[in-house]
């Protein structure tokens, strides 16, 4: 009866140290590198103007992923797709439908843009000015990772990489 109580000790301390250590298989040998794919802005384009004070934002979130040899690239559901207000933190946002499409509606103001979702590098766009009526059209592609890819729009529209 002490032995298997010994044993349960045992095979639950194992467990526990396991499951503190962050991207390691226990008890084998493992290569715990982490494979990062790069997020990036597939597109962000004025694409209309209407009669009104809010802005409207439509696009489509995309995933790449490398499973084996192979790179996968597709829609992805339930991303969260945000505009902070640079000047109140007040935040908008929406997340991806089945087909990795998303709509909101934002005030005229300066943003910064998060798209995130859990086990893909976070996507963030600093310094963008959205204009009362605009219709703009926003997709990005989330690489698998857990960092942050950082980009800054220029006062001439181009956005790019801080990283």
């Amino acid at each position: 009866m002490k032995w298997n109580n010994l044993l349960l000790l045992l095979i639950l301390v194992a467990t526990i140290s396991c499951a503190k250590k962050a991207r390691v298989l226990c008890g084998l040998s493992a290569d715990t590198s982490v494979i990062s794919i790069e997020s990036k802005v597939l597109k962000f384009k004025t694409i209309g103007i209407k009669d009104t004070t809010i802005a409207s934002i439509s696009g489509q979130v995309f995933y790449k992923d490398l499973s084996g040899k192979d790179t996968i690239i597709g829609d992805l559901i339930g991303a969260n797709v945000m505009f902070k207000e640079t000047i109140s933190n007040k935040i908008y946002g929406a997340s991806t439908d089945e087909e990795g499409k998303y709509f909101l509606n934002v005030p005229p103001s300066k943003y910064t843009i998060i798209v995130q979702f859990i086990g893909f590098n976070n996507l963030i766009i600093k310094n963008v000015p959205i204009q009362s009526g605009v219709i703009i059209e926003f997709s990005t592609i989330l690489g698998q990772g857990d960092g942050d890819m950082v980009y800054y729009r220029k006062p001439n529209g181009i956005i790019v990489n801080e990283n």
